[in-house]
């Protein structure tokens, strides 16, 4: 059985900011810990790890995956599986924005807009350019589907929002309790 091909695109800038937050607020809590003061620690704990939990969500976790059957957006709070058959516009002047068969449409938050010049050209971002190369080549071969393969796929996240709402809580409510 053969290996189904998957192009994967995140963000450079985005996953240094992630590690950046992330590694800021264990070095926190490190510096928390061993200095001992429990109730330093306890009140600004749960602030320090929204914080990071902010880098994963936010910074971390967004991607956009090009596979044999469509794509899966990854962004912070849901994933999106969308067919190439679901497909009617790829639009990469700020990023990437599918345009679904539905009327509606679906942003990578993964995905980088062109830079400067580029962008006042009119030129579109990296993997704007990858999904319109690959879903016309999926079309041509007549692998795009058929009407069983134009409806996307909407996941919710609950474990990204109720980690983050969680330590929100924790962040707001701990300081008055020690």
């Amino acid at each position: 059985m053969a290996t189904p091909y998957v192009q994967t695109y995140r963000s450079a800038v985005a996953r240094r900011l992630a590690v950046a937050l992330m590694g800021g607020a264990g070095v926190v809590l490190v510096g928390l810990a061993v200095g001992g003061d429990v109730e330093l620690l306890l009140r600004w704990g749960g602030a320090v790890l929204l914080v990071g939990a902010i880098g994963w969500v936010v910074y971390w976790r967004p991607a956009l995956h090009l596979t044999d059957d469509g794509l899966q957006v990854v962004n912070p709070f849901r994933t999106v599986e969308v067919p190439w058959g679901a497909l009617v516009e790829v639009d990469g002047r700020y990023g990437v924005r599918l345009v679904l068969l539905d009327d509606s449409s679906v942003d990578a938050w993964a995905c980088p807009p062109p830079l400067g010049m580029d962008r006042a050209k009119g030129k579109e971002s990296e993997a704007a350019g990858a999904v319109r190369d690959r879903w016309r080549r999926e079309e041509a071969t007549g692998r795009a589907g058929g009407p069983e393969a134009t409806r996307s796929v909407v996941r919710p996240d609950p474990a990204a929002v109720t980690t983050l709402a969680l330590l929100a809580l924790a962040a707001v409510v701990t300081p008055f309790l020690v």
